[in-house]
């Protein structure tokens, strides 16, 4: 499975293995932030990172797969 249907990753083992470490979260914490936008008038990734208490660094990757597969957009 590729980004963003996976967590992606830049260059370098480390980065990596951060990415597989997600991809058993990832799926559940983008439904979570879909759900968040969704019912809202919209909201930043920093703004639904602090509404269900996770950290940004966990936030804001979730936000950019969304925006890649089409589920949410820049306003």
């Amino acid at each position: 499975m590729e980004y963003p249907h996976h967590p992606g990753s830049k260059t370098g083992d480390t980065s990596q293995l951060a990415a597989d470490s997600m991809a058993g979260i990832a799926p559940t914490l983008r439904r979570v932030v879909l759900e968040e936008i969704k019912n809202s008038e919209g909201l930043t990734a920093d703004e639904v990172a602090d509404k269900i208490r996770v950290s940004i660094l966990s936030i804001r990757p979730r936000v950019s797969e969304l925006r890649r597969m089409g589920l949410i957009e820049d306003a």
